[in-house]
């Protein structure tokens, strides 16, 4: 798998977003941004995804959640090819 899309709604505050990650250059990608700006709330989500755990709002719970991680080929993403490694200060 070269590449994965992920449509996210209503997941830990994210309210939207979709993306493909491409990973034909390597098989890591470390998100880096400011605090603040969804990296936990994403983390969380792919976590969710990798226990086979529907994920949620918290705060909007009346919201319905959206979670497709598929491959390049429409197909839902293994759950044991996601890692997510959670530091805590």
């Amino acid at each position: 798998m070269d590449k994965f899309r992920v449509d996210i709604a209503n997941c830990y505050g994210i309210k939207k977003l979709e993306h493909e990650f491409d990973f034909s250059q390597g098989d890591t990608k470390i998100i880096y941004a400011p605090n603040g700006t969804m990296k936990s709330s994403f983390a969380n989500t792919l976590d969710d995804f990798s226990k086979g755990v529907m994920s949620k709002d918290k705060i909007y719970t009346d919201s319905i959640p959206l979670r497709k991680i598929n491959s390049e080929l429409g197909e839902e993403v293994n759950i044991d090819s996601i890692f997510v490694i959670k530091c805590k200060r």
